[in-house]
């Protein structure tokens, strides 16, 4: 029999363990850590993120679409809140419009806010005041009433915007996330079309006021239910730390300094597709706010027909939008999909503009009864935008996981207002500046929606082609910044983080590991500087 004894004493005396294995870091050897240029791979790991499940992500759809549906959801009501309230229709018309406003201006403030206090904090008072917002339009005595109860709710509405910050701070990788992302961008054109269907139909059955009562119920219901999410904002020890400078920003904002709205506006990506975002969605904007009239008015399609067209451009986002999220699911990267939907998006504009044909044309394309080409070119406007979408927000919020409640409201509130002055633009150029009737609609007024449409997809184009991709090349050529996370980088392009064995592979001068370093600590991703 083996003697088994020098075993015993290797057990009950085992020897001393060597320091962890190390790789080069810009640490200083006077801090009172390791020497300079060597950094733990243990202490390079970031916190875990916290994993969402289905019930999870049923509760943040719940949370992203109550913005999206309270906006407009009592459009089809507008003449019943005006006898209601003895208003005229443009002060009706106001509640929606300044709803949009202020949701705009409130999203940046909310972001920073999560991004300080931690997500469902900020998400819970949010809530709260768009409950305040919703019973107070509910019970408004006057139209002056209703029009600040809209504002208060436009503020809460904005709680939406946190949930693009949880998706980024619980998924690294980019594929994952431009997936789960674009099953959220489904949710748009949906609320799009079944805001103002849904709310038509309960306004219509149970009057306007029970309608706000109600999305006061849907906002105290979700407000629980977020309790239940996991706070996927690290602690502040594990946030990074950056030098504060005075702002006066900082009064509605508190930790909002100049390097942060610095590093938004020297960010390629991130301005560069926020404008594009912004035209895009400007564009989807202006076509439905004014395809209707086009229907009614000049191709005189019956109600139902008219209805069932307005929402063939929805559906075709929705469509688009999904297959932009199984294509991420194949392992197509987030700016193989932006590329090909840019690519596509030449397709609308080259159709419209050979429909619409000359200034001058009588017999065009377009001409009652065609109606199908104004239908065909304005579903693939809105399904080459939210087949773009998707990856648009992932890339722009790629290097913002520190302050992604911040940025994706700063890029909400640009998608707004831009969206909303396009949709005003487009409007009263397609009702020649406002002095034409709804009796008076020619087939010209048609001919000037077709353009300008197509005037805002060229836009687009040549602004993502010859504006955003030359800065980006310029950029790539310039030093790297020491402060991007290597690792982050390495996901975007589909390659594996770095890793302690890998370093040496990847030309990195990396500490000799020991034998007894564990598989898990040696092949967990380091940060690289």
């Amino acid at each position: 029999m083996t003697d088994s004894r020098p075993l015993l004493e290797v057990e009950d005396h085992p020897p001393p363990q060597p320091p962890a294995a190390a790789v080069p870091s810009s640490c200083p050897a006077a801090s009172g850590g390791t020497p300079e240029g060597v950094v733990s791979v243990a202490q390079a790991a970031d916190p875990p993120s916290p994993r969402l499940h289905m019930g999870h992500y049923l509760i943040l759809v719940s949370l992203n679409s109550i913005g999206a549906f309270s906006s407009d959801c009592y459009i089809p009501n507008l003449s019943d809140v005006v006898d209601d309230l003895d208003a005229t229709d443009q002060q009706v018309s106001l509640t929606i419009q300044i709803n949009w406003v202020l949701l705009g201006l409130a999203t940046p403030v909310v972001g920073h806010l999560s991004d300080v206090h931690g997500r469902k904090r900020v998400v819970c008072l949010t809530l709260l005041v768009y409950v305040a917002g919703a019973l107070g339009s509910a019970y408004a005595p006057t139209i002056g009433w209703l029009l600040a109860a809209r504002c208060v709710q436009g503020v809460g509405e904005a709680a939406s915007i946190v949930t693009s910050s949880i998706i980024r701070d619980t998924i690294d990788d980019p594929r994952e996330r431009m997936r789960v992302q674009a099953y959220f961008t489904t949710l748009r054109p949906l609320m799009l079309l079944g805001g103002p269907s849904i709310g038509g139909l309960v306004g219509t059955a149970f009057g306007w006021r029970n309608l706000m009562r109600a999305l006061s119920v849907w906002g105290a219901l979700t407000i629980p239910l977020v309790l239940l999410l996991p706070e996927s904002l690290p602690p502040p020890a594990d946030r990074p730390k950056r030098h504060a400078q005075w702002n006066p920003f900082a009064i509605l904002c508190p930790g909002l300094d100049c390097s942060k709205l610095k590093r938004m506006a020297v960010h390629v990506d991130f301005m560069g597709l926020t404008v594009a975002a912004a035209i895009a969605m400007g564009a989807v904007r202006a076509m439905l706010s004014n395809i209707s009239f086009v229907y009614d008015h000049y191709y005189s399609l019956p109600t139902y027909l008219s209805g069932l067209l307005i929402s063939v451009p929805t559906m075709a986002g929705f469509v688009s939008a999904l297959l932009a999220a199984h294509l991420a699911k194949l392992g197509a990267p987030p700016r193989k999909l932006m590329r090909w939907g840019m690519v596509a998006g030449v397709v609308p504009p080259a159709l419209m503009l050979v429909s619409a044909g000359l200034p001058d044309c009588i017999d065009c394309l377009y001409a009652a009864p065609r109606w199908y080409m104004t239908t065909v070119p304005c579903a693939l406007l809105a399904a080459v935008g939210f087949f773009a979408l998707p990856a648009m927000q992932v890339l722009l919020l790629q290097d913002f996981k520190d302050m992604s409640g911040l940025a994706g409201g700063v890029s909400k509130l640009v998608m707004t207002l831009t969206s909303t002055g396009m949709s005003v633009l487009v409007s009263s150029y397609f009702s020649d500046w406002g002095l034409d009737q709804k009796g008076h609609y020619t087939h010209y007024h048609t001919q000037r929606l077709l353009y300008s449409l197509a005037a805002i997809l060229v836009v687009l184009q040549i602004w993502f082609w010859l504006v955003y991709l030359p800065l980006r090349r310029c950029h790539a050529r310039a030093p790297p910044d020491p402060s991007l996370r290597l690792d982050e980088e390495r996901r975007e392009l589909g390659v594996e983080p770095l890793t302690a064995f890998s370093c040496r592979s990847e030309g990195v001068a990396v500490a000799p590991l020991p034998a007894w370093t564990s598989p898990a600590v040696a092949a967990a991703p380091v940060r690289v500087q």
